[in-house]
């Protein structure tokens, strides 16, 4: 998609709506607006798209981290003045911190560490494309179901991720997750008992929302007191816990559905109402396009869904010029009406990087562009790995997620979710992997990720992690062959090697309105195992503007969207009606 000139009179156009950063919760609400007949300018410091959900290549990332104090090239604001003050005659300007791409990647920092000595290796692995925020999307999700509903999915291919995982403590090792009624039974590691019992609790939930769905009402909709007065039932304050522990499913029933179908991992609370849900979306994304799991993963990364939508806003006259940042904020002063001040059709404004200024009715800037906190605090800390070798066993799947429940492995504090991804993705050549692992930071620390790591993978590297006594004794359930398969398993398995690897936190800060009326923070949380916030959070920012108006209607209602995601040989994504013809 191209982007608009540089000496594109930005200052002669009155916008609805200014949007700074590119990241998928703002590209999403780019083509909402547009969509909606908005006017916007969409505005982003970097030379990519993606923002913080970026897809970068190795290479070009570590460019990056070698020039980290280089920011971007700015027009101050004050140079600004007169044309700022022919526009605004009443104003007050809030200035915006000049960082570099370093800093807007990486607001706390990152860590590096690279093992490989060899030019061509170097060479091979520096064209891997790497996800800042990996993050596949569940196939019924409302991420997908905006894909079809917009089309946008006709920018996109995807795969599926062929194998969930949880990993037990001991000797039980890592076990593969059921994916439907037929895994579960020729599952070994359950007794019967329990096969019985975890299809009595995941059918019955199921049947819970499918039929008050049925009765036209939808799943996000569906409150624990609807429920409750339809059908008696004043069971549905109990947590998930609790709700289990009624029908009396196991330890392992427990943690398999807490781990891998509810995904409830960083939830202070989760209710048996979020169970039902979640088992509604875990079963119909399975059923949906014929792929092993519920989720699918991008071809070319996640970075994929932000230029899609970025690319619908410009089919819909959305205008977009990156390498372009804000140093400005042009707002009303304190105690000026803006409903009676002769500029009240242009109450705020925004000062390019460039020294355009532009006049706008809303402006959507990223919390951590806007936060004044010096000292913020971690909410979840990121590991990416590239490797030589997949961390699973020969014949079993490469596109994987893995779930190591708190305590399993060493890491006390929170589960660590690992995911890895193959050549079939188009994100490495054939024969590498990139794994990526993440924790949410409830006393979790750098360490906790690469203690987990080790059991999967070798970090061939004398570094602080292995000089600072987390190696002293080994972690909760490490084999002594440092194998987290089953050790009764004949087939040998050699943990691959680390070529390349990036650790780093992120914050995740609170969605909000400014102080001043048409100035909206966006943020999304980076903990969710899906993208359905995503879309949850572009729709709050998008009803500042449009109360009433439908968000992302269809582009045509009457098109066919049955075949939007495309179809890929090899375990790529099917329509429904494929998916339903193979399974018959």
């Amino acid at each position: 998609m191209s982007e608009v000139q540089q000496s594109y009179p930005l200052s002669e156009t009155q916008y609805d709506a200014v949007i700074i950063g590119t990241d998928l919760p703002q590209a999403v609400l780019a083509a909402a607006l547009s969509l909606a007949g908005s006017r916007i300018l969409h505005l982003d410091a970097n030379g990519f798209y993606g923002g913080k959900w970026a897809t970068i290549p190795l290479s070009q990332l570590n460019s990056f981290l070698e020039t980290d104090n280089v920011g971007l090239i700015r027009s101050d604001a004050q140079s600004s003045d007169s044309k700022i003050r022919e526009m605004f005659p009443d104003y007050e300007l809030q200035e915006l911190p000049a960082l570099s791409t370093y800093d807007r990647l990486f607001p706390l920092g990152a860590r590096v560490l690279s093992f490989s000595h060899s030019v061509e290796l170097d060479h091979k692995i520096e064209s891997c494309l790497l996800d800042l925020v990996p993050r596949p999307i569940m196939s019924s999700g409302e991420m997908v179901e905006t894909l079809v509903r917009t089309n946008v999915g006709h920018y996109i291919d995807f795969r599926g991720v062929d194998g969930l995982y949880v990993q037990f403590p001991g000797s039980s090792g890592l076990q593969r997750v059921p994916g439907s009624r037929a895994d579960v039974f020729q599952n070994s590691f359950v007794s019967m008992p329990e096969k019985r019992l975890l299809m009595r609790y995941v059918t019955k939930r199921y049947d819970d929302i499918r039929i008050r769905m049925e009765d036209n009402l939808e799943t996000e909709d569906v409150e624990s007191e609807d429920v409750e007065s339809e059908s008696g039932d004043h069971s549905f304050d109990l947590s998930i816990q609790e709700d289990m522990d009624a029908m009396k499913l196991t330890s392992t029933l427990q943690t398999f559905l807490t781990h891998s179908i509810l995904f409830s991992v960083g939830k202070e609370s989760f209710s048996k109402l979020d169970a039902m849900n979640a088992i509604y979306t875990y079963q119909a994304s399975v059923m949906r396009f014929g792929t092993k799991t519920p989720f699918l993963y991008p071809n070319f990364g996640t970075g994929e869904l932000s230029q899609a939508f970025c690319r619908l806003s410009a089919v819909h006259g959305g205008t977009y010029v990156l390498r372009r940042g804000a140093t400005a904020l042009i707002r009303s002063p304190k105690g000026i009406d803006r409903n009676k001040s002769e500029s009240a059709d242009h109450h705020l404004g925004v000062v390019t990087t460039a020294g355009d200024v532009v006049r706008t009715k809303y402006v959507f800037v990223s919390h951590d562009l806007m936060s004044q906190e010096k000292e913020k605090k971690a909410d979840i800390w990121h590991a990416i790995a590239v490797l030589d070798g997949s961390v699973m066993k020969a014949g079993e799947p490469d596109r994987v997620m893995i779930t190591v429940p708190r305590g399993t492995l060493g890491n006390k504090a929170s589960a660590v979710r690992i995911r890895q991804v193959d050549a079939a993705v188009k994100v490495c050549p054939e024969g590498y992997y990139i794994l990526y692992a993440e924790t949410i930071e409830h006393g979790s620390t750098e360490h906790d990720i690469h203690g987990v790591l080790r059991n999967y993978v070798n970090l061939n590297h004398d570094d602080e992690f292995e000089q600072d006594g987390a190696d002293a004794e080994k972690t909760e359930g490490e084999h002594q062959n440092g194998d987290i398969h089953k050790p009764n398993d004949s087939r040998a398995h050699m943990k691959p090697n680390c070529l390349w690897s990036i650790s780093y936190s992120r914050t995740c800060g609170p969605s909000e309105t400014d102080g001043t009326e048409g100035v909206v923070h966006v943020s999304a949380s980076e903990m969710e195992h899906d993208m359905d916030e995503i879309i949850r959070e572009a729709e709050r920012c998008f009803r500042v503007v449009h109360p009433d108006r439908e968000f992302l209607a269809p582009r045509n209602p009457e098109e066919n969207t049955n075949e939007v995601l495309h179809s890929e040989t090899g375990n790529g994504v099917q329509s429904p009606e494929a998916a339903e013809e193979e399974q018959e």
